[in-house]
């Protein structure tokens, strides 16, 4: 996985979370909260499996077309 596009899942996963906790703690339509805590629940496990695989670096072996 390139630098950027870890970067960029990194801050999907945390707008999801973002999302998640706006939604469960609005007090106006119930339909949020479900919706939010969805939200929430799998931008947290997404952010947990992003985070724990590193990016690979530019002067990596394993890049495809290296021989």
């Amino acid at each position: 996985m390139s630098g950027q596009l870890h970067g960029l899942l990194e801050r999907i996963m945390m707008f999801l979370m973002l999302v998640g906790i706006v939604g469960m703690f609005q007090p106006w339509v119930f339909a949020f909260f479900g919706w939010g805590f969805l939200s929430l629940l799998f931008g947290t496990l997404g952010f947990t499996i992003i985070s724990n695989i590193a990016p690979r670096s530019e002067d990596s072996p394993l890049q495809s077309g290296a021989s």
